[in-house]
């Protein structure tokens, strides 16, 4: 049968995520395109040693720039065959109901050209997974409006990156993106989802697609990035791109930015606050407790967060 979703696994090194993810990641109805850009060969052994027909796998030069990383993008869309596409790391994790799900919507719903449903969060501490009782939720980003999408993108932040796509939408995205003077990689992820919402229609679903890990091992820290000029800068560029070919209002995307710098400082301020429970009862926060400090496998956290979304499957 052919398939109609490709899962892009763009690597970046940390290869020590690389098998798990194998392992845990693989369904047989989903193609897989590996793009490794890692400067190591540890992920190159990883892929090369296993052998599946739905798996892809191309070495690309080392991501050194962003150049580098938008070329190995542009270049994984054109062995792309499938219809639909999703960008995945590989210290995450699929929800193989959720995005069966989003699969057949976008199939049976030709006007709307992405999807997301919620995007859940586990931390993992020797090989075993406690769930987070917190999520994404992008149901305010189905506005006909745009300045409401934009706005909503950014209050509070949440990214697009791992959406469902239309294969011809994804592909427009990353050759915005190229032609744009966006060189950097963290405004990379908030000016994708801002081209996503102007050049697609949007549909939001009542369920987990996607489980992202709180506790990766990263390549740079994060308060590195909005106290760098060239962040700021860029997103300024960024504004100016989108204002010159999409007539998106200037000072209205300026907001935007204020809003993000100030918000974003916010958040690191540390202080004291008291903790209530307000309307929660004893059973909530129970089970909240239990949760967070008893320690699952992946496939554990899969069955538990589907439950919770059994009413949604069933409809």
């Amino acid at each position: 049968m052919k398939k109609s979703l490709t899962i892009l696994l763009t690597l970046w090194d940390r290869a020590q995520y690389s098998l798990n993810w194998l392992k845990d990641n693989n369904y047989s109805e989903f193609e897989y395109f590996i793009a490794d850009g890692s400067y190591k060969d540890e992920n190159f052994d990883i892929f090369n040693k296993e052998v599946f027909n739905n798996i892809k796998y191309k070495r690309y030069p080392y991501d050194s720039s962003f150049e580098k990383y938008l070329n190995k993008i542009l270049d994984s869309i054109e062995n792309i065959k499938t219809p639909y596409v999703m960008i995945c790391d590989n210290d995450d994790f699929i929800n193989h109901k959720g995005v069966s799900r989003c699969l057949e919507f976008l199939k049976k719903n030709s006007n709307i050209d992405f999807v997301s449903g919620n995007i859940h969060f586990v931390t993992e501490s020797n090989k075993k997974f406690s769930y987070l009782d917190q999520f994404y939720s992008f149901k305010d980003l189905e506005s006909d409006e745009l300045d409401k999408n934009l706005w909503s993108m950014m209050n509070p932040y949440k990214y697009l990156w791992y959406s469902i796509y239309k294969i011809d939408l994804f592909k427009k995205i990353w050759q915005e993106i190229k032609k744009s003077k966006n060189r950097n990689f963290y405004t990379m992820e908030i000016f994708q989802s801002q081209l996503s919402l102007i050049l697609g229609k949007f549909k939001y679903l009542n369920e987990c697609h996607y489980i992202r890990r709180t506790n990766p091992i990263i390549r740079v820290k994060e308060e590195e990035i909005s106290n760098n000029f060239n962040f700021i800068r860029t997103w300024i560029l960024n504004n100016d791109y989108l204002c010159k070919n999409y007539n998106v209002n200037n000072d209205f995307l300026r907001k935007i930015l204020m809003h993000y710098l100030f918000h974003y400082k916010k958040m690191n301020i540390k202080c004291k606050t008291k903790k209530t429970y307000g309307r929660y009862d004893f059973q909530y926060r129970f089970n909240k407790i239990y949760y967070f400090f008893k320690k699952f496998k992946i496939n554990d956290i899969r069955n538990l967060i589907n439950d919770n979304y059994k009413n949604t499957f069933e409809s």
